[in-house]
């Protein structure tokens, strides 16, 4: 015999699973989509979201899927992905630029180097 309150009793106990299904499936929609604008147009707030999915121990490639190719590599370990967002720093000199500073690992190796530390943060001459 069906209980008059079991219809939203099964519901409710289903709630949780049902919105942390819709998270992870929202989630990896956003990722995608951050990636894709951040592609086309190395805009902050991307750079900004994707930052969050930088973690240590992630192998170069997979940096490079979500990104792209870095704007800039100053040294062997160390590479730059830019942004359009700037902030003064002092009057007298120019805008510093957003970026997102990503540090491997050394290696002569491209396909082992993995990523060691990263920060975004402004930067400038």
């Amino acid at each position: 015999m069906r209980h008059a309150g079991e219809p939203i009793w099964i519901m409710t106990r289903n709630a949780p699973i049902l919105f942390v299904l819709s998270v992870l499936v929202s989630g990896c929609v956003s990722v995608e989509q951050a990636s894709n604008q951040y592609k086309a147009n190395h805009d902050y707030e991307s750079l900004r979201r994707l930052s969050r999915h930088i973690a240590k121990g992630m192998p170069e490639s997979a940096v490079t899927n979500l990104l792209g190719e870095p704007a800039y590599w100053p040294t062997k370990t160390q590479c730059y992905y830019g942004s359009d967002k700037a902030v003064r720093v002092h009057e007298d000199m120019p805008p510093f630029t957003y970026v997102l500073v990503i540090q491997y690992t050394p290696s002569s190796d491209k396909r082992k180097r993995t990523v060691k530390d990263w920060d975004l943060k402004p930067v400038g001459e």
